[in-house]
């Protein structure tokens, strides 16, 4: 087996499949510790997995910061809160920096009998044939060919792998653009990850240890002011959150502006012979509701699972590998859902103070909408008269 890209989805693979004893080539171009944009916070469902591989502990020795809620600051200064803890099942979700998570699990993988983790190593070429996937690699000057029977696809959003295989894209939020950077000495709410909106930008502050905090800026490229560069954009978009400008204390900014687009995607199929697509490779939702990294360790298990199976009866064709598109379908749909809903409510400030009207009147529906920010999955997933209830405010 052979995956390639050793993030969050990737990771895992490898190491469930190697814990399921096939031999596993990890590759990835980068050195871990790498950096990587993400929101950085971790829904209470994704924890849960981390949790069941053995790594809660690790979690903690790293730093992990557990919060209990999301808080979206309204654009008509009112406050949406979805606590956890109000939900039929109380959670905790949690924020680690995006490099310390990755750099814990790609050891982690490596730490599995039968995986072999080669930092450093580009892909060049991928052939795939009727018995096996044929591999070209290169790390510096040093060119080689890796065959496998398989191969799990992880390497981001706008996959190589995904591209060359001609899987089409169905919707992409191209004009959709993020930017970050780390601060030290920030101010954070007790136990929330806060989430400030206006009508056509967004703040995603993720509270880190030690009075850090990771401020991510959403915005629409059509929307961009003029600038000089990332930074000074960067400076621009946050000036007009004064209530974040109030919490970053003397220390100012530890990083500089990192940027990336597109945020989200959908795409046909996750799968095709010998193949299988994990992670933002095979559709990522908005990163307002910060479910991106329980999206892919979910990936990781189901595509683990299939190919298990598949690996088993030496039956990897596309029609064979089909399922796995079908079940990643299922829990991806009401994730991409929700977060498309809640950025429409957002643009327009009289759509969400109805919807904050009607989770305050109805517990029922405030349990409901918390269950799927909590963990994104068909039996949470937001029936059509839930919908209208949010719209209409009762």
């Amino acid at each position: 087996m052979a995956v390639i890209g050793a993030g969050v989805a990737g990771s895992v693979c490898a190491a469930l499949l190697g814990r399921a004893g096939y031999r596993v080539l990890l590759i990835d171009k980068a050195t871990f510790p790498r950096t990587k944009i993400c929101g950085e916070g971790l829904m209470p469902a994704g924890r849960q997995l981390l949790q069941d591989l053995g790594l809660a502990e690790r979690l903690t020795r790293a730093g992990a910061r557990d919060f209990s809620a999301l808080r979206f600051h309204l654009p008509n200064r009112r406050i949406l809160e979805l606590d956890f803890s109000d939900g039929p099942v109380s959670a905790m979700g949690c924020v680690l920096s995006r490099e310390t998570l990755d750099h814990l699990l790609v050891r982690f993988a490596a730490s599995q009998e039968g995986v072999e983790l080669r930092e450093r190593h580009r892909l060049r070429a991928a052939r795939f044939e009727h018995d096996r996937v044929e591999l070209k690699i290169q790390n510096g000057d040093q060119k080689e060919v890796i065959r496998a029977r398989a191969m799990v696809a992880a390497d981001g959003i706008q996959s190589r792998v995904r591209a060359a295989r001609g899987i089409r894209c169905l919707s992409s939020a191209s004009n959709r653009f993020a930017l970050r950077r780390l601060y030290d000495n920030y101010a954070a709410g007790a136990r929330a990850v806060d989430v400030y909106c206006l009508q056509k930008s967004e703040a995603y502050v993720a509270p880190l240890s030690g009075g850090r905090a990771r401020i991510t800026l959403l915005t629409d490229k059509r929307h961009l002011p003029r600038s000089k560069g990332a930074e000074h954009l960067y400076e621009n978009l946050l000036a007009r959150f004064p209530e974040i400008m109030d919490r970053i204390k003397a220390g100012g900014p530890h990083s500089r502006v990192e940027t990336t687009s597109p945020v989200s995607a959908r795409f046909s199929r996750c799968h095709g012979d010998r193949l299988i697509l994990a992670g933002d490779a095979a559709g990522a939702v908005d990163p307002i509701t910060g479910q991106g990294m329980t999206m892919a360790l979910r990936d990781a298990h189901l595509a683990a699972q299939v190919l298990s199976r598949a690996l088993k009866t030496n039956r990897l064709t596309a029609d064979a590998l089909r399922s796995y598109t079908a079940s990643r379908e299922r829990y991806f749909q009401p994730a991409y859902h929700l977060s498309q809903k809640l950025l429409t409510s957002l643009r327009y400030p009289w759509l969400s103070e109805r919807a904050r009207l009607a989770l305050r009147r109805s517990a029922g529906l405030r349990n409901k909408v918390i269950a799927l920010a909590a963990d994104p999955n068909p039996e949470s997933e937001l029936s059509r008269i839930d919908q209208m209830r949010l719209v209409v405010g009762f």
